[in-house]
């Protein structure tokens, strides 16, 4: 559904990661934090700083990973 409407999936969990190699698709974009503490206001701030940078990427199809030291994005499908 979210690829068809142009949402961005959040998650804290690594099978959305899976699911994008395995699907090959370029939709939807998925941001995955990997952090070990996780709070709504973390999310908010990091959003509110980020998404500006990472907008382009998001509307051509991206998985985000986050992680406490790092931003790493790969540009969708996956498998190409």
């Amino acid at each position: 559904m979210a690829a068809s409407t142009g949402e961005i999936i959040l998650t804290h969990d690594t099978d959305f990661g899976t699911i994008l190699a395995l699907t090959n698709t370029d939709k939807p974009s998925v941001i995955l934090f990997r952090w070990e503490i996780i709070t709504t206001t973390m999310l908010f701030q990091f959003l509110e700083k980020h998404l500006p940078i990472l907008e382009n990427d998001l509307i051509n199809g991206c998985l985000v990973v986050v992680d406490d030291n790092k931003i790493r994005i790969r540009q969708l499908p996956l498998n190409k």
